[in-house]
């Protein structure tokens, strides 16, 4: 594999750990109710390890079956719209105008 992938591929990982988020806002709120903030950092450098390890690997098995892709591409957003409209009445709501 070529160096400029897994430099490439290290630093968006980086950059997710980095990036001020939702994360940061958990661990500053941990911080500031006085409950132990490395628990909660460790917490999410687990999550971001899990994403990273899976990423990895299904980009080893794609490489290796470059016709999972399509299907993969296809059934994600019928995943989603299925998650969503389980959710909520419209999963939607975001982007549609109001009623009124």
């Amino acid at each position: 594999m070529p160096v400029e992938l897994v430099v490439a591929f290290w630093a968006v990982s980086a950059l997710f750990v980095v990036r001020p988020d939702a994360d940061w806002a958990y661990a500053i709120t941990a911080g500031l109710q006085h409950r132990s903030v490395p628990p909660a950092v460790g917490g999410m450098l687990a999550g971001h390890l899990a994403a990273t390890d899976a990423v990895a690997a299904g980009g080893g098995l794609l490489s290796r079956a470059p016709g999972l892709l399509t299907p993969l591409t296809l059934t994600a957003p019928c995943t989603w719209c299925t998650w969503a409209s389980e959710r909520s009445a419209c999963p939607l709501t975001c982007i549609l105008p109001d009623a009124d």
